[in-house]
């Protein structure tokens, strides 16, 4: 399956695959740059009319997020697989529940978080995230050395003995600047990042390591435009708790610091969940700069 530029709008289904320390996956075959973006702008998603229309649905949906909150809260304390994965699945129906109730507020199609955890080949993040007045976001991931303390800490459950004695231990700090929503880390700071990261550190001898992307390119005026009317609201509408750009990043980018280059997307986010706001291709500033001269010499002849 060939994803690219000027086919993926076209195409209905699709389905990719974070295989653990592995790159983005569609079948067998690896996301490649220039492929990321459209895939995840593929996976957005309305709430039907008829979904909105029909109230069973989401009565259903209230019915279990009350059934589960009931057995969570009578669970004993012996009961940790119980409590997690009732956490765990309370989590995705109150996700679902806030696009059933939110969806009509902003008439945007919302996105699964889950794209946010897509890696490159080489484990870095398939993405990088930027706020509207900040260009630069930096990850940093800072090694943890390990002791047998580590094992019988009854609170730390960091590592077990085997993982100490096989060098398989993953655990250490990984942060992203600036912050972004506990709903965006949860996936972009995942566990596979964490692991790909400690194996760098390990091979090359690191306590620590830092990935640092830069926005670069300018988006059309019109993305700019539907950009600051998302942020110039009247008071009293539906706005939301932040908007983010977020952008491919090559491996290259990441390595040396390059700036990315792709078609970014617009994100809002409110509700616990991400709302697609617009796509654009960036426009290296030079051409900007060369189409901006031309155009105004055409208005002065």
């Amino acid at each position: 399956m060939q994803i690219n530029q000027q086919s993926y709008s076209s195409m209905k289904n699709i389905v990719v695959t974070q295989p653990p320390l592995m790159g983005a996956r569609v079948g067998k075959r690896p996301l490649m740059v220039g492929e990321f973006v459209p895939a995840a702008a593929l996976m957005a998603r309305h709430v039907s009319i008829e979904d909105l229309e029909n109230p069973t649905g989401l009565q259903r949906l209230y019915t279990a997020q009350r059934a589960m909150t009931r057995t969570l809260g009578s669970a004993l304390p012996l009961e940790t697989e119980l409590k997690t994965g009732l956490t765990r699945h309370l989590r995705k129906l109150h996700l679902e529940i806030a696009r059933f109730e939110h969806t009509p507020e902003f008439g945007l199609p919302t996105l699964n978080p889950s794209f946010l955890s897509w890696k490159t080949q080489a484990g870095f993040p398939a993405f990088s995230i930027f706020h509207l007045d900040n260009d630069t976001t930096k990850i940093s991931f800072s090694q943890r050395e390990f002791s047998l303390e580590d094992v019988f800490a009854s609170q730390s459950g960091a590592v077990t003995l085997s993982d100490l004695i096989e060098g398989r231990a993953s655990a250490g700090k990984l942060t992203i600047s600036p912050a972004i929503s506990d709903i965006m880390v949860r996936h972009y700071l995942d566990e596979n990042l964490r692991q790909s990261l400690g194996i760098i550190c390990d091979d090359r001898s690191l306590q620590s390591i830092e990935l640092t992307s830069k926005y670069g390119g300018v988006m059309p005026d019109e993305v700019r435009e539907n950009i600051h009317k998302w942020c110039n609201v009247p008071r009293g509408q539906p706005q939301f708790d932040e908007i983010l750009i977020v952008a491919e990043a090559p491996e290259e980018s990441w390595k040396v610091k390059e700036i990315p280059r792709g078609d970014p997307l617009v994100i809002g986010v409110a509700h616990d969940l991400l709302w697609l706001i617009d796509t654009f291709d960036l426009t290296p500033f030079e051409k900007f700069a060369h189409d901006l001269c031309a155009n105004s010499a055409k208005m002065h002849n």
